[in-house]
């Protein structure tokens, strides 16, 4: 056997890992920023909230453009590395007094 040859790779698809997708940004993001708008709607009853929409979803582009599970790490990372309470005192997470 040939140690200098390449390894044999199997490529995975890109379009088999991503989210589902709504013109450019995950399907549960887009959903998100329209539940947000048509919120601010219900309670304000202007239609000039509808204008917002393209902003945010710009930013939304613009946060998962790189990676399209930008949202999801951070809710994970919100979840399970929250901060501790001695975090002011040691300047970060610490489990012992």
């Amino acid at each position: 056997m040939n140690e200098d040859a390449p390894a044999a790779l199997d490529p995975i698809v890109r379009g088999l890992t991503r989210p589902a997708m709504m013109w450019g940004v995950p399907y549960v993001i887009f959903v998100l920023e329209m539940l947000a708008v048509v919120m601010v709607f219900i309670n304000t009853k202007r239609l000039l909230v509808f204008l917002v929409w393209p902003v945010l979803h710009a930013i939304a582009y613009w946060m998962t453009v790189k990676d399209p599970f930008f949202i999801d790490i951070v809710i994970t990372r919100n979840r399970f590395c929250s901060r501790t309470a001695n975090r002011a005192i040691w300047g970060g997470d610490s489990y012992s007094p």
